[in-house]
């Protein structure tokens, strides 16, 4: 999920920080398939961990666009955006609620090397919500599962979060397809300790048939384009090596909760770790990008919180792309606004369903792999002006 890496305020109650590893500014270069294992490994040593501080364009529309759009707008088009936008207006006063209010606070740091592969232990170290907390009522209808990824996408562009509930998602893409490859590695590291360099293509290939083969032939990728995959993979596990890991306690932990009738929701965190008096942290490992972690982070919570009725200590994001890492402390107040926001979008997209509507398209940089943009005018000019 591409997201805009623009900083942005947090609600109050929340600390948050955004690391870089390094205060170097070139950027990473990919490693391409004819590079060389030995070539890569220079090219790392040399340059472990840069970060590059992230860029966004926001998109904007010119004059001659806009009076295109509107010529090629009917009126029948016209009221029901019109409408769609006045019945958003209570979704997007909960959703303010979520969205940070004061600026994040950075500070550099660099990696801490970790033990090989702690073992794992004990990490419920409650911080309970007494009362537990509540979660607003919901529009009835059918069954929903609201996962992280659907409701980030809401928050992001509410039209195509109703796609993905229609069954409507991206096409598999090469970065998808590594980013899917890398989290199975990192997994089997902290499962089954580290992999030795010269077994790490095997591991790789082992993974794909246990789980990506699916994905893989959509991608039709060549042997060499894979090989090519499987440096990139590598590049990022020797960057994960570095990470320490003192206190993990489990791997791709599902958590899940079922707040009202019908309304399922879930996530799956990449790493969960017992940090002792400081509480259970929530780690989520992105391999591109950092972009904007919060409102995943704020879900992962949410749904700590619903499940064992407790707060976890500390969510964090770290980028093995570009260096960064962005912590949270959960709050009581900021958990319950994600709460009102989730609820508010499932009762948005219950109706929709119920009624067969549309909600809100909102365009920028995720528009590039939405499934419904051969039907969407904003998302077709946003991507024009991010490919010009």
């Amino acid at each position: 999920m591409a997201s805009s890496s623009r900083s942005k305020p947090m609600a109050e109650g929340i600390t948050s920080n955004r690391v870089p590893w390094t205060s170097k500014t070139r950027g990473v270069r990919a490693i391409s398939a004819s590079s060389s294992s030995r070539a890569a490994r220079a090219r790392d040593s040399e340059n472990p961990l840069i970060s590059t501080p992230p860029t966004a364009t926001p998109p904007s529309t010119s004059p001659a666009l806009l009076t295109r759009s509107r010529a090629k707008t009917t009126d029948a088009q016209a009221t029901r955006a019109m409408g769609a936008a006045a019945a958003m207006t209570p979704m997007r006063v909960a959703l303010d609620a979520v969205r940070p209010t004061v600026p994040l606070q950075r500070r550099r740091g660099s990696l801490v090397r970790g033990p090989p592969c702690p073992v794992a232990g004990e990490y419920h170290h409650p911080m309970p919500l007494d009362p537990p907390l509540a979660f607003p009522s919901v529009a009835p209808g059918d069954p929903v599962v609201l996962s992280a990824s659907t409701f980030v996408t809401f928050l992001r562009c509410p039209e195509q979060a109703l796609g993905r509930l229609r069954g409507m998602f991206p096409a598999e893409s090469r970065p998808a397809f590594a980013g899917k490859l890398a989290h199975r590695v990192f997994a089997r590291h902290l499962a089954s300790g580290p992999i030795p360099e010269g077994a790490l293509a095997a591991a790789c290939r082992e993974e794909i048939g246990a789980g990506l083969n699916p994905a893989l032939a959509d991608l039709r990728l060549r042997p060499r384009q894979l090989e090519g995959v499987i440096e990139e993979v590598a590049v990022l596990y020797r960057r994960f090596c570095r990470l320490g890991l003192e206190g993990f306690a489990g791997a791709e932990v599902m958590l899940e909760a079922v707040p009202a009738e019908g309304v399922t929701l879930r996530g799956k965190v990449d790493a969960i770790f017992d940090e002792k008096e400081a509480g259970t942290r929530l780690t989520d490992w992105k391999t591109g990008s950092l972009g904007d972690p919060l409102p995943q982070l704020s879900f992962y919570a949410l749904l700590f919180a619903l499940e064992r009725a407790d707060l976890p200590g500390r969510v964090e994001a770290v980028s093995l792309a570009s260096g960064e890492r962005v912590e949270e402390v959960p709050t009581r107040s900021g958990v319950q606004a994600t709460a009102e926001a989730a609820a508010a979008a499932v009762s948005h997209l219950r109706r929709a369903l119920a009624a067969n509507l549309h909600l809100e398209r909102s365009a920028g940089p995720w528009c590039r792999w939405c499934p419904l943009l051969d039907e969407c005018e904003e998302g077709r000019a946003a991507t024009a002006l991010l490919d010009s």
